[in-house]
């Protein structure tokens, strides 16, 4: 009966066929991965076709097709596919991983291939699997084999690095396997006796410069980074970080930073990356020599009343201080890398202080540092060694200066304290915050310095046998520039004033008096206490056409200016600054907006694009030796009544020094005079639309 009914012949009950196929990894709006070094990375699916299935054979008699005696009852799949690798080009792929199984298309070191025995895996060699690779540049053709087969699909995923796939045989799933790749990056191999890993300051100039893919940080603002690629190499710090999804790039390097024992600072106008290094480290041939000499020995002679908050000390305490409690401080930190002789699987290291292990009779770890971007023991282990070196930094220290200090760096520089309350002599730190307050003292914060304290690089300056004269004659005004903005600019009915000193090493600002009767009481109306960034056009600046549409920027023309009479300097902006009319000047009756300053001699600059005719002002040629005044507060603004309009105001300007004292003798200044003439009321007003009247009980209404 079983026969009969054919339930024990399970050989001859053909499994359906698979109509779909299975992709790992397939996903729209993924990014991109990048990288640099030699790294692991699983593909994604941009494209697949040519899916096909096929009663798979037993040995038996039955034909193609058949579902008799030679077949199993199961179906062997292929298909076609593309997976993308990374943001190309890439240099290329070293082998396929798939599992525990690798495939070397470039030979490994011996060393790897040892490691691999050891873990009883045998590699194969010469890509068994067929694949072609496109490294990605961004004017490859298209896979041959789509152009071929599948013309209308012929995509070329130019910049990026693929791994494509003809009629590949998939067995009896009908899932594509799950390659993974070890890529070789186009940032690679810093030091090629450690391996085809990259300087970490490779990699970050990349990520913050590079034109396709880099966050556009502009490569004039960025250091060299020599210092800190020679701290890499003395200690084998070698990375191969690939990132494969969206990930903030900030947290990466703050990550990096962590990892390398070094920090981002602003130095000399340029970000450049320092280490916290107390000694002299050497290794693969570099040396790297910190520089641990003490900027300043400071004395209670040298602090201002603290502005900081660190602490519970009062605001009459110099130096503020916070220690971390000893019994929260870890002796353990474990990290994970990604091992290359291990298939670049994670591998975790530890770090301990067994100094502090055994004296405290109690372990503390922190928590796990995950490090991916490093793929080499010796880098995991110079990073952990660093990094438990730093959780010995224990004491902050928070103090405030005056503003000659200012030359202090974080992270590179080192000063000693001496505080007889706190009990500090020649105390090393190292600078690691600097804030500049209202008053334009700098509150700095520091970390303790393990290392020794040498002499400081600059003794203090001996004294000069008297004081200063703060009463010093201030000297003699520049012509001033006197105009009134336009209403949208000033928002009231105002005269403004450029004003400076011959001078430029004394002048320091000027009291403002008025008065609309020359031989009468003069009023004093303002103060301004720096001169103004003002001078001439060194060349004519022709008048263009102005844009009905919104804002007129001059592309063509440049404006060149020289600000010697003022000792002034101007400084480049962006183009929202631009647009934005943050870099407004008056040039002769027109206000214009500037983007880039550059230097063209001494106080001179040229300055272009321009923002023409901004804030209603009328658009004109300017000849040369015409005024020019850069728009900022140090600009003297006096305030008038409409029913002021055409008559004459005299004002004087009473200068002081730049100690505040000197002040002039008013009696004995000249006045300038000016006639106002209301240009602020002069813009046209806006035309009222959606107007309407009703006339009623003799009185018209408007609406």
């Amino acid at each position: 009966m079983t026969g009969f009914l054919r339930l024990g012949s399970r050989t001859n009950n053909p499994a359906h066929a698979d109509f779909a196929l299975r992709i790992q990894s397939s996903l729209q709006g993924r990014p991109k991965a990048i990288g640099a070094g030699q790294n692991r990375l699983t593909g994604n699916v941009p494209w697949t076709g040519d899916f096909s299935a096929s009663p798979a054979k037993s040995g038996g008699k039955g034909g193609s097709g058949s579902t008799g005696k030679g077949s199993t009852g199961t179906y062997n799949y292929s298909s076609s596919f593309i997976l993308s690798l990374g943001d190309g080009p890439i240099v290329g792929v070293q082998s396929i991983i798939n599992g525990n199984a690798i495939d070397f298309l470039v030979t490994p070191p011996a060393s790897v291939l040892a490691d691999l025995e050891a873990l009883g895996i045998s590699p194969t060699y010469g890509n068994i699997y067929g694949a072609t690779f496109i490294l990605g540049s961004y004017t490859q053709a298209p896979w041959s084999f789509l152009t071929s087969n599948h013309p209308t699909q012929a995509l070329a995923y130019r910049g990026e690095a693929l791994a494509c796939f003809a009629n590949f045989g998939l067995g009896n799933s009908a899932s594509l396997p799950n390659f993974s790749f070890e890529i070789l990056w186009g940032i690679n191999s810093d030091i090629p006796a450690l391996g085809p890993d990259a300087n970490p300051a490779d990699w970050i100039t990349a990520a913050l410069t590079n034109a396709d893919w880099g966050v556009g940080f502009p490569t004039t603002l960025l250091d060299g980074l020599t210092d800190y690629r020679t701290w890499c190499r003395a200690l084998s710090m070698m990375i191969s970080p690939v990132l494969t999804g969206q990930t903030a790039l900030q947290s990466h390097l703050s990550d990096l930073m962590t990892g390398t024992a070094a920090d981002f600072v602003w130095s000399g106008g340029k970000l450049t990356i320092a280490p916290y290094a107390d000694q002299t480290v050497s290794g693969n041939g570099y040396t790297y020599v910190p520089v641990v000499t003490p900027i300043y020995d400071l004395t209670t002679g040298d602090f201002l009343v603290n502005q900081g908050s660190l602490g519970n000390e009062s605001g009459d305490t110099p130096i503020a201080s916070s220690r971390k409690d000893p019994q929260l401080v870890p002796n353990r930190l474990p990290l994970e890398y990604l091992d290359r002789s291990n298939l670049y699987n994670p591998v975790t290291i530890y770090e301990s202080d067994d100094v502090s292990i055994v004296a405290s009779n109690r372990l503390r770890a922190a928590d796990l540092r995950s490090h991916h971007f490093f793929c080499l023991a010796a880098a995991a282990s110079s990073s952990a060694a660093l990094q438990m070196q730093r959780e010995k930094v224990q004491t902050t220290y928070q103090f405030t200066l005056p503003a000659q200090f200012i030359r202090l760096e974080p992270v590179k520089d080192i000063v000693t304290l001496t505080d007889p309350y706190l009990g500090l002599n020649r105390q090393p730190v190292r600078i690691t915050e600097k804030t500049e307050n209202s008053d334009r003292s700098l509150t700095f914060v520091a970390e303790e310095f393990l290392g020794y304290a040498a002499p400081p690089l600059y003794a203090r300056q001996k004294s000069l046998g008297s004081a200063r004269n703060i009463n010093v004659e201030p000297g003699l005004l520049n012509p001033p520039i006197l105009f009134e903005p336009p209403d949208q600019l000033a928002g009231a009915l105002e005269i403004w004033a450029a004003v400076s000193g011959q001078n430029t090493a004394l002048w320091g600002g000027c009291k403002v008096w008025v008065s609309y009767d020359p031989a009468g009481t003069f009023i004093e109306v303002a103060d301004v206490a720096s001169p103004a960034r003002m001078g001439v056009l060194t060349a004519s600046l022709p008048s263009i056409s102005a844009n009905l549409a919104g804002q007129t920027i001059d592309n063509t023309n440049t404006l060149a200016v020289s600000l010697a009479e003022s000792a002034g300097a101007l400084a480049s902006g962006s183009t929202i600054d631009m647009t934005g009319l943050t870099t407004v000047c008056f040039v002769d009756g027109e206000i214009i907006a500037y983007q880039t300053a550059t230097l063209t001699g001494a106080n001179a600059y040229s300055l272009a694009p321009l923002v023409r005719g901004a804030y209603a002002s009328t658009i004109a040629t300017h000849a040369a030796a015409s005024s020019f005044a850069r728009l900022d507060d140090a600009i003297g603004k006096v305030r008038f009544t409409q029913d002021r309009i055409g008559s004459t105001i005299y004002l004087k300007f009473q200068s002081y020094n730049i100690y505040g004292g000197g002040v002039q003798d008013l009696s004995t200044l000249a006045s300038y005079s000016y006639a106002i003439t209301g240009a602020a009321l002069a813009s046209p007003l806006p035309t009222p639309t959606n107007l309407r009247t009703v006339f009623s009980s003799g009185v018209t209404h408007l609406y």
